[in-house]
């Protein structure tokens, strides 16, 4: 690794911990890192580092997702709420959607339930009278 960018790597820790050399870095807010800060912290200029430079890509991802996971909260505490009771109210809605269906299912299953016990009755009668025109008797169990 270039001193170049090792010097960088060294001025993204210093801006994450809050303790830079630069004067003007100090007070920073995390969200407000960006590379070329980070450039001029270790001395460079604002363009050193680059995109298109593959050997400074790991730094430039580590301060891409540090921004991220820095980025201000800009939600209001009311519209957080409201999407909380709209995912409490989607939920309840989707339980009872899949209670109505399992009622329903189970209905069905009895309605075929009691049509095999009736045709269940009505072999055994059929077969009864089948057995007598024949002249066959059924001796008990």
């Amino acid at each position: 690794m270039s001193s170049g960018l090792e010097k960088c790597y060294e001025a993204f820790e210093r801006l994450k911990a809050g303790t830079p050399n630069l004067e003007e870095f100090v007070g920073l807010s995390q969200h407000l890192i960006t590379p070329s800060i980070v450039s001029q912290e270790a001395g460079h200029d604002k363009g050193y580092l680059k995109k298109s430079r593959t050997n400074q890509q790991p730094l430039l991802s580590m301060i891409s997702l540090h921004k991220q996971d820095h980025a201000p909260n800009t939600t209001g505490k009311g519209v957080l709420l409201q999407r909380e009771k709209k995912k409490a109210k989607d939920a309840r809605l989707a339980a009872d959607a899949a209670e109505a269906k399992w009622e329903a299912s189970l209905g069905r299953e009895l309605q075929l339930y009691n049509k095999v016990k009736e045709l269940e009755r009505e072999v055994i009668r059929l077969s009864a009278l089948l057995d007598e025109k024949k002249g066959v008797v059924q001796l008990p169990f």
